[in-house]
């Protein structure tokens, strides 16, 4: 402790000496969760949102606490929790004229940095000490954890990073010390042990890195659904990656996974020895008694649970909130795996004797057998779903046996698996027999299952393909003779569809829910047109209106979307708010764009008489185009998207309709700026370069963020503030954000702004 404390004075004091005289503004807090502090002149200053950060504070994290901060060279920089990161020189003039200067000291924790203009042409002008290395840029985006036994079991001390490459630039990164320099590019990750010891890469990323525990979750059971490997974590504005990643942070989760990084002597790129992951996925199978809620789910990338030696689940999630389970005194049984040509393996067994599951009903239940996977290699998010077509089948590869409510093991007896991308379904059938069992004096007769159904695309709750059985059963044993059931389809492999995990619930036996995991190998695929409409047949509506002062989003089904061509005529039900009708106006402003994920956005502006909006307030007030003064703009994409359970995205802007006021003028966009939006349990969305447009004689500049549960494909609402000049000072207002297309290419934004001599409504596409 002694020599961590003299470790912070120290660079606190060189911070100080740095720049003489009054230090000056280089940036401003974009977030602050929990904790966080600029010691400055020392004193601890408590940080939030718009907070000055000066050219000698050191900047620090309480324990579940995040700050991040963005340079007045539009660089920015996140720290994680139980951080503290000195900002020893800082110069920036507006421009990089080669006086400007970005020297940090990363003395605790870790953080994520977007480069800004600092470093981009003169390299040298931007370095981050830490004690093992000195860090470089050559234009980027990477993340760094400065490991000293806080960051798991197994884990050795050192730092860990990774290259992102989110920002401009040749996407590297330098590692400088006693070795010499190292050169880091996109995608690569590294570990430094000491300042004498030269970086070496790693094969996989250091998953504690990231800043907080991020993972899709799913869960689905008989008679509804929920979500599955929920965390709490910090919220953030550029946490996470620049692509949809499997990212999970160890330190942070709990439990802790029991076996993080093992040295093994497989060799990375520069010859030296690389660390291997721990499974980074697992799905479970639940079996309950009769009226109770049986069910199963995927956590992939999260791993928000206990693994053994043998990466067999041991525990998930926290006894007592939804979802989460624990071995307990129980034990292990009907063990195996499977090795993929890729070199993914996935374990499987049983739970058995005492185990407990806490299941949607908020009911921790006790003794309850349950089928478990774990996976490494786990890719956040298949997105080539919805952009590829074809079909493929599948063959059984293994899986551990069915098994009710009772612990009675059955047998599969059959199953098929066929998946068309095309049009987006997947058909399963499986039979299964239970044989007629005596356990504890009482009889369980036999049972013999056949039930098939089909399921369609998800990727948010059951896996990527969720859908509902229903058959046959016969035998003493059966519960109903017309058993129903559930089922999700989880994919993985090189091109994504390879591998396949099928788990789900039967209401079976006379002692209640059978629960089945089987996995599959794809043993044939027919290339096929990609989907004609990748994301179904809903849309997602943007808009906004002046006059009243509304900004919304809304996701609708194809009943509720009218369209004319592209342009967009009528949303909503037309009683219900939110809903729109064009009646006799006109839409102007009219554009498009294509989005990365095959989808695409449009938009354009409502105008003239006859415009009706129903109102949020309750009576769904109908308001005429008389009263929406300027019209209406409004942005439209394709929703069911899959939304990532990690990572980030950079969102640009690809068009939108003018400004208007509630006077009727009509303005026009300047530099529209940009978002970033972070995934995780809880989704952050970001201004990252503010959005500017003028109306009516005034320059609007607005920034803002804000976080939002998730997953889910609606943002929610963003605080905005900024600047208006010159008839206004302040500009303060709200905008609505949807995410959109089957990946979420897109992101749609509404909102309205007041500081002006008259509110002013604006819509804008972008797209990553």
């Amino acid at each position: 402790m002694r020599r961590s404390a003299l470790r912070w004075m120290l660079a606190a004091a060189l911070a100080a000496g740095a720049l003489p005289g009054r230090a000056e503004t280089v940036g401003r807090v974009l977030l602050a969760a929990g904790d966080a502090f600029a010691v400055r002149s020392g004193q601890q200053v408590r940080l939030a949102l718009n907070s000055p950060v000066e050219s000698a504070d050191v900047l620090r994290t309480g324990p579940a606490s995040s700050l991040q901060v963005r340079f007045s060279d539009e660089g920015m920089i996140e720290l994680r929790e139980n951080s503290e990161f000195a900002i020893e020189q800082y110069h920036f003039s507006g421009k990089a004229d080669g006086s400007e200067r970005g020297f940090f000291h990363l003395l605790k924790g870790g953080f994520r940095a977007v480069s800004g203009l600092i470093g981009r042409v003169e390299h040298d002008n931007y370095k981050v000490r830490t004690e093992t290395s000195t860090i470089g840029i050559r234009g980027t985006d990477y993340a760094v954890r400065d490991c000293r036994g806080d960051c798991g079991q197994g884990v050795r001390n050192g730092l860990y990073g990774r290259v992102l490459g989110l920002s401009s630039g040749t996407n590297q990164v330098t590692l400088t010390n006693n070795t010499g320099v190292t050169v880091f590019g996109i995608n690569q990750n590294f570990y430094v042990a000491g300042p004498n010891s030269r970086p070496q890469p790693l094969l996989q990323p250091p998953t504690f890195v990231s800043l907080r525990p991020q993972g899709r979750g799913h869960a689905a059971e008989q008679g509804g659904s929920g979500t599955g490997g929920e965390q709490a974590g910090g919220s953030s504005g550029i946490t996470g990656e620049s692509r949809p990643a499997s990212t999970t942070d160890v330190a942070v989760t709990s439990p802790l996974i029991t076996q993080p990084f093992q040295a093994t002597e497989t060799l990375g790129s520069g010859g030296t020895p690389a660390a291997l992951p721990s499974p980074n996925g697992f799905v479970v199978a639940y079996a309950l008694g009769p009226g109770a809620p049986g069910g199963f789910g995927f956590d992939d990338g999260t791993i928000a649970g206990t693994v053994n030696g043998q990466n067999q689940l041991l525990s998930y999630g926290t006894l007592g909130t939804f979802p989460a389970g624990t071995l307990g005194a129980g034990s292990i049984t009907d063990a195996g795996s499977v090795v993929l040509p890729n070199g993914q393996t996935f374990v499987w067994g049983r739970w058995t004797g005492n185990t407990q599951v806490t299941a949607s009903d908020s009911l921790t239940y006790s003794n309850v057998p349950l089928l478990f996977g774990t996976a490494s290699g786990i890719q956040q998010v298949n997105n080539f779903v919805g952009t590829v077509g074809g079909s493929a089948t599948y063959s059984f590869a293994g899986g551990p046996k069915p098994v009710d409510a009772a612990g009675n093991v059955g047998s599969l007896t059959g199953s098929s698996l066929l998946i068309d991308f095309t049009n987006l379904l997947a058909s399963y059938s499986l039979s299964i027999n239970f044989p007629s069992v005596t356990v504890a004096s009482t009889n369980y007769g036999s049972a013999a299952f056949s039930l098939s159904g089909s399921g369609t695309h998800s990727g948010s709750q059951g896996g990527e393909f969720e859908g509902g059985l229903t058959g046959s059963c016969v035998g003493s044993g059966c519960l109903t003779s017309t058993p129903y059931g559930y089922f999700g389809v989880g994919l993985t492999g090189t091109q994504g569809y390879e591998f396949a995990v099928v788990p789900g619930v039967i209401n079976g036996t006379q002692a209640g829910d059978v629960a089945f995991l089987n996995t599959y190998n794809a043993s044939g695929f027919t290339p096929g047109a990609a989907p004609a409409n990748p994301s179904g047949t809903t849309g997602s509506v943007a808009f906004a209106s002046a006059s009243p002062s509304v900004a919304n989003v809304a996701t609708l089904n194809s009943s509720q979307v009218s369209l004319s061509g592209s342009n967009l005529t009528a949303f909503g039900d037309g009683v219900n708010f939110p809903s729109g009708m064009l009646n006799s106006g006109s839409v102007v402003e009219t554009g498009s764009t294509s989005l990365v994920d095959g989808s695409s956005m449009s938009w354009g502006r409502w105008t003239g008489a006859g415009i009706a909006l129903i109102g949020a307030n309750p009576g769904n007030v109908s308001l005429n185009g008389s009263q929406v003064q300027g019209g209406m703009p409004y942005v439209l994409g394709a929703n069911n998207a899959i939304v990532p359970g990690s990572g980030s995205f950079l969102y640009t802007f690809a068009g939108g309709p003018n400004p208007t006021d509630t006077n009727g003028a009509v303005g026009s966009w300047g530099s529209p700026g940009s978002f970033i939006v972070t995934f995780g349990t809880t989704q952050v969305i970001a201004i990252v370069s503010p959005l500017v447009f003028s109306v009516a004689g005034n320059t609007y500049s607005l920034s803002g963020g804000q976080s939002v549960a998730g997953p889910a494909q609606v943002m929610g609402n963003i605080t905005l503030g900024g600047t208006c000049s010159p008839s206004c000072s302040v500009a303060t207002g709200s905008a609505a954000a949807v995410l959109v297309g089957p990946s979420v290419g897109g992101l749609a934004v509404a909102g309205t702004v007041s500081g002006g001599p008259a509110t002013v409504s604006f819509a804008g596409a972008f797209k990553r």
